[in-house]
């Protein structure tokens, strides 16, 4: 019932992924709430953070998957503290080889 065909992962090994990588990693993609009172969220890295500014969350969420997908890494949503929330995994573990006919 949960199994997808086409590459798709189960619900229980999308939450093995994701234990295995409870915070972003060097190069991943985080939103978070801004600091300054003129902006709502921005985008960044770990080593390199407040990348880009955007004004609502569906747009930095929309805008972090996006490059994440493209970048092939994770993104992920800070939301308390050092309380992370991952959005999508776009890495090597995501991709599962087609089968040969």
């Amino acid at each position: 019932m949960f199994a997808l065909s086409g590459g798709h992962r189960t619900w229980i090994e999308k939450a093995n992924i994701m234990a295995a990588h409870p915070a972003p990693q060097d190069g991943d993609v985080v939103v978070r709430r801004s600091s300054s009172p003129d902006t709502s969220f921005v985008l960044g890295t770990l080593s390199v953070p407040d990348q880009l500014i955007y004004h609502t969350r569906d747009e930095a969420v929309s805008q972090a998957l996006a490059f994440a997908r493209r970048q092939r890494v994770r993104a992920w949503f800070a939301s308390k503290g050092d309380e992370f929330i991952l959005l999508g995994t776009f890495g090597e573990e995501s991709i599962t080889p087609a089968r040969s006919a």
